[in-house]
């Protein structure tokens, strides 16, 4: 798992990174690659990213070739959803495999590294966290049981133009044993 902030905008990576999200179309991958690029842009350059040192764009890649295999973004608020509905916290959005790497338990891997990190990132502050994200994707929806997002109902997502089930799970510091 390797944060956008330190790898750097032009590194090979994510250059590579840029190259694949840019490729992503709405028939095969459900998003519209330019804009996905474009949006991972926006959050990354935004002045939150200084006050919150959780908020990047985080590439997840194959430990045994190194191969770029997925991506995920913690932000301060995903489509503006937050802000509409008064809903606090930061948001888990961006979240996509490869096309060639989907049924593979790759994006199992990515949120168990991603839960464990923000975990650690609380525990270590001493504060909670809540963390939010929408989806309609039934593997993703199921993913947020097991790792105990609590669904939120329904809320409507204007950028998408639907609906979409949003998630909510407030990580708490663990005591020091």
């Amino acid at each position: 798992m390797l944060p956008f902030r330190l790898l750097g905008r032009h590194s090979p990576l994510a250059e590579h990174a840029e190259s694949w999200i840019r490729s992503l179309t709405p028939e095969f991958d459900g998003e519209q690659g330019n804009a996905f690029w474009e949006w991972i842009l926006e959050h990354h350059g935004s002045g939150a990213c200084l006050n919150e040192p959780l908020l990047d764009t985080y590439f997840f890649c194959r430990i045994h070739d190194g191969k770029l295999v997925a991506t995920a973004s913690l932000v301060q608020d995903d489509r503006d959803v937050g802000e509409k509905y008064d809903i606090s916290g930061i948001w888990l959005g961006g979240v996509m495999v490869k096309r060639e790497e989907r049924n593979a338990g790759i994006m199992k891997a990515a949120f168990h590294s991603l839960d464990a990190f923000i975990q650690a990132a609380v525990d270590a502050r001493g504060a909670a966290l809540t963390v939010n994200l929408f989806t309609t994707s039934p593997p993703f929806r199921h993913l947020c049981s097991v790792y105990r997002f609590e669904s939120r109902g329904f809320i409507d997502v204007e950028f998408f133009g639907k609906a979409e089930e949003r998630f909510e799970k407030v990580y708490n510091p663990r005591p020091i044993l």
